[in-house]
């Protein structure tokens, strides 16, 4: 036995008073036209949707009085509501212009409309939403910055991966894009690495590395015991900060390590 599709009896519906002319447009899968009404009547009577277009003409006193009408405009066979919506909406763009038509709403948007719309309106406000972003992530800047750690730490697995499978993805891209950044901002990234900061263990060093050095043994030394390292028998230290034997220091001067430290290369 096979089941009647509920909507092979479809209607599309004109609610109107015939005093004014005012009409509202919409559809129905109901055998009888008249219990569109009642749900109509129904509806007006709630708090959440008295304040709609149609229900503010259209109260329970006016739906219920001889002045209101409903007739069929058109009776359809489809397959489901979505078929339903869609021709339901051609007759309200149709209408919609009308001042005497109640509908403010379309029956039917297609998801590439939505995209569309959504892009269209994304960029009219690009810069309201710009704002609005930066003026909040300086009202929670302790706590965005606190979720972020968390995040890394529960996630660093997921990141690496992520990161890595990225890397492979767009080499050639990212690799470009680092060139083309150096050859633009060449004389920015020269002053950046002449800057020198002074970590709390004592150690002079460019800014660009402070992450590398705080991995260091020298450092992770100072952080668990309070102090310096202290030099082993033959070591002096070296201008970069790093602790080198006499012997070795002329060879260390000549490497990258050293020239890094000091900013005269990148790292």
């Amino acid at each position: 036995m096979t089941t009647e599709n509920r909507y092979s009896h479809s209607k599309i519906y004109k609610l109107f008073d015939i005093t004014t002319g005012v009409f509202y447009i919409g559809s129905s899968a109901l055998k009888r036209i008249d219990q569109s009404l009642g749900i109509h009547i129904k509806a007006s009577k709630h708090d959440n949707k008295k304040n709609m277009k149609i229900y503010q003409y259209f109260t329970t006193e006016k739906l219920c009085s001889e002045d209101t009408k409903i007739e069929i405009i058109e009776e359809i066979a489809v397959n489901n509501k979505q078929e339903l919506l869609k021709i339901e909406n051609d007759y309200i763009i149709k209408e919609i212009n009308n001042p005497l038509c109640v509908n403010t709403y379309r029956a039917f948007v297609s998801l590439e409309q939505k995209r569309q719309e959504l892009k269209e309106y994304t960029e009219e406000y690009k810069e309201y939403f710009k704002e609005k972003g930066h003026e909040y992530r300086i009202k929670n800047k302790e706590t965005l910055a606190e979720k972020g750690k968390i995040y890394r730490e529960t996630h660093t697995n997921e990141r690496k991966k992520w990161s890595d499978q990225y890397y492979q993805k767009n080499a050639d891209k990212i690799k470009e894009y680092q060139k083309q950044y150096i050859i633009e901002n060449g004389e920015k990234i020269n002053q950046k690495r002449k800057e020198k900061i002074t970590c709390e263990c004592g150690k002079t060093l460019s800014k660009w590395d402070i992450s590398k050095h705080i991995k260091s043994q020298f450092h992770k030394y100072f952080v668990e015991h309070g102090c310096q390292r202290p030099l082993v028998a033959g070591q002096v230290k070296c201008e970069c900060g790093t602790n080198v034997t006499i012997k070795t220091k002329p060879r260390h001067e000549k490497s990258d390590l050293h020239k890094r430290l000091l900013g005269l290369i990148p790292r």
